[in-house]
Parts: C-alpha cells; sequence; structure tokens
C-alpha cells in the first residue's frame, strides 16, 4: 500500500549512504504526489471533490523532475 511505501520510505531517508541521501527527497517528493492523486480520486468517487486551484508553479522545477524521470540529465547531448 502507499502507507507502507511511505513509511519504509521514511526509513529509507534515514540511510548514511550517499546515493541514498540524494534519491530520497524524491522518492518522498513522489509517493506524497501519489498519495494526493489517491485520496483525490477517492474524494472525486464521494463527490466530496474541490475545484481545482490553478496555481503558478516553478517551470524549471518541473523540466528538471522530468528530466530526471526521462533519465537524461546527464546526457550531455541534453541541456536544459
Amino acid at each position: 500500500t502507499l502507507t507502507a511505501a511511505q513509511l519504509l520510505s521514511d526509513q529509507v531517508a534515514t540511510l548514511d549512504d550517499p546515493k541514498v541521501q540524494r534519491l530520497a527527497p524524491r522518492l518522498v517528493m513522489t509517493l506524497d504526489k501519489a498519495i494526493g492523486f489517491a485520496q483525490s480520486v477517492l474524494d472525486y468517487g464521494r463527490e466530496a471533490a474541490k475545484p481545482p486551484q490553478f496555481t503558478p508553479i516553478p517551470l524549471r522545477a518541473l523540466v528538471e523532475d522530468a528530466g530526471f524521470e526521462a533519465r537524461v540529465t546527464n546526457n550531455p547531448l541534453v541541456a536544459f
């Protein structure tokens, strides 16, 4: 379940491994997004959904996240 994954990610985030420390915040953020999405689906099913709220987002962070997910951030042929 997402709750178990979140608890596990919290434990992983405390490890001293530098690679884990670099990836843990992204793991926690991804799980938080998944939990939020699952909650919004449940709310919609109960017809208790809130209307969307449009807010500005930092575009650079969005592009960097997309590059990371596409595994191109360290590719010398790709620049952001």
